[in-house]
């Protein structure tokens, strides 16, 4: 699934929450640099939904990642999320990236965003562990380009591009 589809459902999910449920547990947190501007997020875990900002689904010899920090001191829980999405072959710290994505949502789900190119690759993301046996586990940085787009079915606008690097540290909830 795109990332950007990915985090309309997603925020289709989050409008449908009691608001309780945004209260969720913090499982771990991820620390960029946006454009030169310090970011720290936070991926939560819903216990009362059994869902999380952060999961796995394992697909044979590979698994797709998801990785969406909220920022809590954002305005609202939608606004200023950074994203991490991949798939890698392998299940463990040696797994060999397939795809990736960063994207950023400054102002919500309503208003344009900023994404890594979606034909470039693994967007710079490097594992540094991954282990889904037990409390399932991701850390690890990225260092790519973003570009800002106006809309999920719009193209990405390359004259407007931010540097984009960091760490994310989470565990991970099966999906």
């Amino acid at each position: 699934m795109k990332p950007t589809l990915r985090l309309l459902l997603l925020a289709g999910s989050l409008v449908t929450f009691p608001a309780m449920a945004l209260e969720g547990e913090t499982i771990g947190s991820v620390t960029a640099t946006i454009d030169g501007t310090g970011y720290t997020g936070e991926t939560l875990a819903f216990p009362s939904e059994g869902s999380a900002m952060a999961t796995f689904v394992p697909v044979g010899p590979s698994v797709t990642v998801s990785v969406q920090a909220m920022d809590p001191q954002a305005e609202s829980r939608l606004n200023n999320m950074l994203v991490i999405d991949f798939t890698a072959l392998g299940t463990d710290a040696t797994a060999q990236m397939i795809t990736g994505s960063i994207s950023w949502w400054p102002e919500g789900m309503d208003s344009p965003f900023y994404i890594s190119d979606e034909n470039a690759g693994h967007a710079g993301i490097t594992l540094d562990s991954l282990s889904l046996d037990g409390e399932a586990r991701v850390t690890g940085s990225f260092d790519t380009s973003i570009c800002r787009k106006d809309g999920p079915f719009s193209e990405a606008d390359t004259s407007k591009c931010v540097k984009v690097s960091g760490r994310f540290d989470t565990a991970l909830h099966a999906q």
